[in-house]
């Protein structure tokens, strides 16, 4: 089953973490690499920490403002607890992951027991989608059949103009600024290093 719904940023699309099939359609519909990594979507700590162990010293508390903060962050393979398929990771050492709690995506995680994959709602090389409006407009163009997707809308939607901000963490504990804003890197060396 393919997922397409609202984050706190753009809209995504994904599949269950081990759905190999639905990401292979998807990187199809998107036109690109099945090499490219994808990020996983955890709905809270708890579900993130039974696939990895995390490398901060923070409470938990801490680290759930870190996710509400539209960040994807991008952990080595190394703290992985439990395999993470190739499909996902592509031939990259790092692993996304992101955490929503407020979603309806949220929801459906709960209900399928395991995470899903996410990657931003566009064909290759174009404009993301923002909105409901967009999301549909890529569903016509897709021309997927209705059994293979669900469509999961927000009702009192938002629309946001920036993707997650993605910030990487690596073996030797450093930060580094993939995408975003330049002020959450700056606060989140800060907060971590003590």
């Amino acid at each position: 089953m393919i997922y397409i719904y609202k984050t706190d940023t753009v809209w995504g699309i994904g599949s269950a973490i081990d759905d190999k099939d639905s990401h292979l359609k998807i990187c199809k519909i998107k036109k690109t690499s099945t090499q490219k990594p994808v990020s996983i979507l955890f709905n809270s700590l708890k579900e993130i920490k039974k696939y990895f162990d995390l490398p901060f010293s923070k409470e938990d508390k801490d680290l759930s403002y870190f996710f509400n903060d539209k960040i994807t962050l991008l952990l080595p393979l190394k703290y992985a607890l439990k395999k993470i398929p190739n499909f996902i990771i592509g031939e990259s050492e790092y692993v996304g992951i992101r955490c929503l709690k407020n979603h309806k995506i949220s929801k459906v995680i709960e209900e399928i027991r395991k995470p899903i994959t996410t990657t931003s709602l566009n064909f290759t090389g174009e404009p993301v989608a923002r909105n409901a409006k967009e999301a549909t407009a890529f569903l016509a163009k897709a021309s997927l059949d209705e059994k293979d997707y669900l469509f999961i809308n927000e009702t009192n939607e938002i629309e946001s103009s920036e993707p997650s901000t993605i910030l990487q963490f690596d073996l030797e504990k450093r930060w580094k600024l993939i995408r975003g804003d330049e002020n959450k890197l700056k606060k989140y060396q800060e907060i971590f290093s003590t």
